[in-house]
């Protein structure tokens, strides 16, 4: 910082320090600001679009770059934990993906989670049975002779009544259920995430040294 002064005083100074606080820094003059080698000044931010150009070389707003240059001084395992799924890298998406998959995986194999679908398949079977049998009901008890003519009646409106409310109420319960694909989930990385920046995107580290 103090090269970086002495060598900004050689050409008037207070111009030069409008031109770097109001609208921008050259990957020289971040280089001496943040003492990083102006390949790593590049490198870190290749990704920051320039605020605009001055004498031919593109320039950055100080306060945009600094985050891409300064270690950051926070709790970064607290910082992480409050991040959302969006606001990870996509390599950690990836990651977490793979980690939450993983998770699903091992518990199906446990038994201690089924999905959605396999749950419709058992309930399915199972309303067949208990229909059945509660159909049959009322035929068991005629032949057995414990019921008489009127009571029989009765007993299949009963039974007509007693499977279409347990219907209703069970094909309720699985219409809130979320719906699942057929296979666990699988992250998808977009193209544009893995790109790295072409050299024609490279901040320029051909300034001249007293262009400063």
């Amino acid at each position: 910082m103090t090269d970086l002064l002495t060598r900004m005083r050689r050409v008037n100074n207070d111009e030069a320090t409008k031109a770097i606080v109001y609208e921008g820094a050259t990957v020289n003059q971040l280089s001496a600001m943040f003492n990083l080698s102006k390949t790593e000044i590049a490198k870190r931010i290749r990704t920051l679009p320039p605020a605009g150009v001055r004498s031919g070389y593109p320039i950055y707003k100080v306060s945009d770059a600094a985050p891409y240059l300064v270690e950051p001084k926070v709790d970064v395992e607290g910082y992480v934990r409050r991040m959302g799924l969006k606001d990870l890298p996509p390599p950690l998406q990836k990651d977490l993906w793979a980690a939450m998959n993983g998770q699903l995986k091992f518990e199906q194999t446990q038994g201690t989670v089924w999905r959605v679908e396999r749950i419709q398949e058992i309930w399915s079977e199972w309303h067949k049975r208990v229909r059945m049998t509660l159909l049959l009901a009322p035929d068991e008890a005629e032949r057995e002779g414990r019921i008489s003519p009127d009571g029989l009646i009765w007993f299949r409106e009963f039974i007509d009544r007693l499977l279409l409310s347990l219907y209703q109420e069970v094909t309720s319960v699985m219409e809130q259920m979320p719906i699942q694909p057929a296979g666990i989930v699988e992250y998808v990385e977009d193209d544009a995430s893995g790109i790295e920046a072409d050299d024609a995107d490279q901040p320029s580290l051909d300034e001249d040294d007293d262009g400063i």
